[in-house]
Parts: C-alpha cells; sequence; structure tokens
C-alpha cells in the first residue's frame, strides 16, 4: 500500500515530538518506565471466567518466582462479588503505572447491563483485592487498557453501550473516574481494539477488529470486520489519519515498534494473515510477511515485542493446529523468522513478555456458547516460554490448567500481566 501523497512527517498541528505534553508528564513516564523494568518477575496474574457462566469472575495470582517451591501454582484469589461479579467474560488486564493497582475489562458486561471495569489493590501482590468496578456511558466491550503516567488508564471500547458501533477510547483518571470516551465524533467503523503509545513522538496507533454486535445470533448474517488503523495526536487525543487495509482482515493488534526512529508499527490480519509494517507519518500499511507461509489460514493473535525492538512475538491458531513463532525484527521491512512452536488445537491468544524474558500465553480467546458465532475456547491452558537470543523453549516446571485448578469448576483464562 503506497503512501499518501502530500503527507507531511509531522502531524498536523504539531510543533514538535512532545507537543501539547508537559515536562511533569514526560518525566512522569520515564519513572513508570524505571519502575516497570525492576528486576525480576516475581507473580504472574491471570484474569478469568467461569466456562458455566453462573460462578464469579476472578483475578488469580501465580508465584511466578522460579526458585520458589510454589512456582506455577496460584497462591491467592480475588473474585468478583455480587450479581455484577458473573458472566462478564473476563478480558484484557493491566498494571497501573505505580504497580499497586490491576485494571480488567469485562468484554461482554453490557449483555447483563453491568459495570465493564474491574479494579484489584495489589499492594500486596501474592493477595490481590477487588475494590470496585466503573460503569462507562457511551461505550462498551471493553478490550485492551494502556496505563498513564499519571496513575490512570486508557481503554479500548470496541463497541457502543448496547454493543454496536461506534466504539470509544475510554480515559481514566488516577482515581479510575471515567473522564471522557474519545473522539466525541468517532468515523464509521470504529470499533478499536489493539492500542499502542509512541511517548517520544506524540502519537496513539488503534486498530479496528469488528463490528461487536454482527458476532451476536440475533443479528443475521456473517461477522463484520473492519480493516483500519486509526493515527492520533495523543496529547489532543484526536484522530489526524485512517490508514485503510484492504478488503477489511480485522485488524485485531496494532504495536508501536520500541525504539524505531521513523515510529513504524506492525499490526496483523486475522483473516488474511498477513502481517503489515505501519508507517504512521506516511499514512501506509506494507505487507511485508504472509504468515500463511507458517501455517495456511493463519490467524494472528496479540502480539508482543521485546523492549530493544529487535524480537516480534506472534501466536497464532488455524484449522490445523496453532503456534507461537518468533521473528528478527531489526530490519522492520523484512522480518525474519526464527523460531516457530507447534502448540496443538490449543488457541492460544494473549501474549505477555515478563522483564525477565519469559514469554506467557493464554489459550483462550472468546467463546460465545449459544448465543454468539465466534467459539474459540482454547485448552484454558497458561503456557510459559524460554526466550533465548534465536529460540524459544516451553518451561517444563509451569504447569496450569485451569480446568483443573478450582474441583468442578471450569475457567477460562484471557488476560495477564506480571509484577
Amino acid at each position: 500500500m503506497p503512501g499518501m501523497a502530500g503527507v507531511s512527517s509531522r502531524m498536523p498541528g504539531m510543533s514538535g515530538p512532545m507537543s501539547g505534553m508537559s515536562s511533569k508528564m514526560q518525566m512522569t513516564s520515564a519513572q513508570m518506565m524505571g519502575d516497570m523494568n525492576m528486576a525480576g518477575t516475581h507473580y504472574l496474574y491471570v484474569w478469568l471466567g467461569a466456562a458455566s457462566r453462573n460462578a464469579p469472575d476472578r483475578l488469580a495470582s501465580i508465584d511466578f518466582r522460579r526458585a520458589s517451591p510454589d512456582y506455577g501454582k496460584v497462591v491467592g484469589w480475588a473474585l468478583v462479588p455480587g450479581p455484577g461479579g458473573i458472566d462478564n467474560e473476563p478480558h484484557h488486564c493491566m498494571i497501573a503505572a505505580n504497580m499497586r493497582m490491576i485494571a480488567c475489562g469485562g468484554l461482554l458486561s453490557f449483555m447483563r447491563h453491568q459495570p465493564g471495569l474491574f479494579f484489584f489493590d495489589i499492594s500486596h501482590p501474592a493477595h490481590p483485592r477487588y475494590m470496585f468496578s466503573r460503569q462507562t456511558t457511551l461505550s462498551a466491550v471493553t478490550d485492551d487498557l494502556r496505563p498513564l503516567p499519571d496513575g490512570g488508564f486508557l481503554v479500548t471500547d470496541m463497541g457502543s453501550s448496547t454493543g454496536g458501533s461506534p466504539g470509544r477510547i475510554v480515559e481514566l483518571n488516577e482515581r479510575m473516574q471515567v473522564t471522557h470516551e474519545w473522539p466525541n465524533n468517532p468515523p464509521f467503523g470504529f470499533n478499536p481494539h489493539g492500542i499502542s503509545i509512541n511517548w517520544t513522538h506524540n502519537l496513539m496507533l488503534t486498530s479496528d477488529y469488528l463490528d461487536p454486535a454482527s458476532t451476536m445470533n440475533t443479528v443475521p448474517g456473517p461477522v463484520v470486520y473492519r480493516g483500519t488503523v486509526r493515527v492520533w495526536n495523543f496529547s489532543r487525543r484526536t484522530i489526524v489519519r485512517t490508514i485503510a487495509i484492504p478488503e477489511a482482515p480485522g485488524m485485531m493488534d496494532v504495536k508501536f515498534i520500541p525504539r524505531d526512529s521513523d515510529a513504524r508499527a506492525y499490526t496483523a490480519g486475522v483473516m488474511n494473515g498477513e502481517l503489515y509494517l505501519i508507517n504512521p507519518f506516511a499514512g501506509s500499511a506494507q505487507p511485508v510477511y504472509d504468515l500463511n507461509e507458517i501455517d495456511p489460514d493463519a490467524r494472528p493473535q496479540v502480539m508482543v515485542l521485546s523492549p530493544d525492538g529487535r524480537r516480534l512475538f506472534v501466536p497464532m491458531d488455524s484449522g490445523r493446529g496453532s503456534e507461537i513463532t518468533m521473528f528478527d525484527i531489526t530490519n522492520p521491512d523484512k522480518p525474519r523468522l526464527l523460531d516457530k512452536l507447534e502448540l496443538g488445537n490449543s488457541d492460544p491468544h494473549d501474549s505477555l513478555l515478563t522483564r525477565d524474558h519469559r514469554l506467557v500465553l493464554t489459550d483462550y480467546f472468546l467463546n460465545e456458547d449459544g448465543f454468539g458465532k465466534v467459539h474459540v475456547d482454547g485448552d484454558h491452558r497458561v503456557l510459559v516460554f524460554m526466550v533465548g537470543k534465536e529460540s524459544l523453549r516451553l518451561d517444563p516446571r509451569f504447569s496450569l490448567d485451569f480446568d483443573d485448578v478450582v474441583p468442578g469448576l471450569q475457567l477460562r483464562p484471557h488476560g495477564t500481566d506480571s509484577w
């Protein structure tokens, strides 16, 4: 896809890379990055829902210290209380900048007219504690989250308050109060799933995945996928450019390449298996790797990149099985496959790279059971891989199957973050 003619190398209305951002925000952001790079990873959090849809949604704390005798075991639970704690379809979660709170989203909370944002105290990291929930006004179908330096979050709500279109980007302040739902006038097809922030260039990218209502049995016809990446002036919270990918293959995720001087990013089409290189200044999406060469009918899921910008990890599923792949992206235009591990029919979805070079996958995407069209249930396991320079190795000491952790209750693991 060629660049757009007449597009300058600076975003409209910007006088510099950090235009509109205070020195306090820049400093706090740097402090936040420092906090997130503390040595070692001690606990892994997993956000889960019951397959039966009649038991409380919950956050699990897992001992992630390799030298611990309890390594890989659940050491703490925090259940969401009351009627509003059931059947929210737990999705993604993210730890706040101060490392004392984790925010979690309920993808389908709107179906029961329940709040879709849930907050847990992790000041005692082995023993999380439920705090409260929050309701949005204009949007729902909560998906991904990004922490802000002031302690708040930006959250992608893929749908409207009733599960249709358009969605919004929800902003939360440090008290987890909803301060705005962006943008004020969403464009057609605005159904954000992925989100990524480039602090240096004052940019944000969001990727539109699908119209949530179209996944329900009550809506006739097939699922309606989207194919757009939105480029934002981050400090102004405004969309300045839309990058359209032909044939709308469903852009589940988008991630900036760390330390890339041109602020490029990757996105992938779930329905066509193509990996694209995004140039937010040129407004272009260039296909750079056909993942179908690895596995025909590949469906790439949530990606993760190494902090040095040299490695890309892409979990995938297909009709033939599932894989985790590792790419060398030192030349972003030409990703080079380094390793691939076959994972059977596990259906990996969410990926997390910890500070100490462990890769975590959760094997569950979404099963809409009898009410919807999406049925990717996975095997409900959490997998851990040791990351080498050019290879991946499954950690044989970590074996966590959430069909067996609580007797008589199958749990579906989705979102993860680490402390």
